[in-house]
């Protein structure tokens, strides 16, 4: 990674409809000074109470207008967009619930198809969303190698760690984290653990509003928050550290230190 990579974390508010979304997502761009920026799960409408026909007439396919936009924004802002949305599935009326990561130049240069769907505490996201069958594939993004997570698969220590060995500098995890019972605390948690166990930085653009929780925030690679929005629309902008990086690696060797000769991944059966 660069000395130093700047990261804009849009927390937005969750919204009833595309247009509202887009009018929100230029007010946040607006005040964005990021190298990266990134925005929350369900950016593109809240899927809640929407019954599956109709979150799929809402979605979009990669070439319309939604993508576009984010396009747009990174060729005007200079920086890199790592967007959500609701992409029409060859299984309608599901739809897939994706990232497009995007350089500044507007060209989208890889997908991820959220692949562990949140089917449990009195919700099933697999009624409307399709399940992605690929992992997503670590990818160089504005001077630093990027992975990435979508909210629910935080609880999946093995998506982190197969990523991390192919050289994860920072996770970006878009999240709409409903609310619960200390739900937040429960995300922080996973979060410094995602961040420590593998050395890298994580950061978490948190979906905000009645049913969300917000408190996006930055996690280091020793496992500590550096920076927090709490609740709120706003941007949360958090410095990289290259060189803190590099130190918390040679201090803590974690992955080298694996006992590989002990234990391996579950093959599929």
């Amino acid at each position: 990674m660069d000395e130093e990579l700047v990261v804009s974390v849009l927390q937005m508010s969750a919204s009833r409809t595309k247009a509202e979304a887009l009018e929100k997502l230029k007010k946040l761009v607006s005040e964005a000074r990021g190298d990266i920026i990134v925005m929350p799960e369900y950016a593109m409408v809240d899927p809640t109470d929407l019954d599956p026909e109709t979150l799929y007439k809402t979605s979009e396919t990669l070439d319309g207008s939604w993508v576009n936009t984010l396009r747009n924004v990174a060729r005007e802002k200079g920086s890199c967009v790592i967007g959500t949305l609701f992409e029409k599935s060859p299984e309608p009326p599901r739809v897939y619930n994706t990232a497009v990561l995007i350089d500044p130049n507007g060209d989208v240069i890889s997908v991820y198809r959220k692949t562990h769907l949140f089917d449990i505490l009195g919700y099933r996201e697999s009624e409307k969303i399709l399940a992605g069958e690929e992992l997503f594939e670590p990818v160089e993004l504005c001077g630093a190698r990027v992975g990435l997570a979508i909210c629910f698969e935080i609880r999946y220590p093995e998506l982190f760690r197969l990523q991390a060995e192919k050289g994860v500098d920072v996770f970006f995890i878009p999240s709409a984290w409903y609310t619960g019972h200390l739900k937040e605390e429960t995300y922080r948690v996973l979060a410094q653990a995602r961040a420590h166990e593998n050395v890298s930085y994580v950061i978490g653009a948190i979906l905000y509003g009645e049913r969300f929780t917000g408190r996006s925030l930055v996690v280091d690679p020793y496992g500590v928050v550096v920076a927090e929005a709490g609740i709120g629309e706003k941007v949360l902008e958090a410095v990289l550290d290259g060189r803190v990086l590099m130190e918390a690696r040679s201090k803590l060797p974690l992955l080298e230190l694996r006992r590989r000769d002990l234990y391996g991944l579950v093959e599929k059966r």
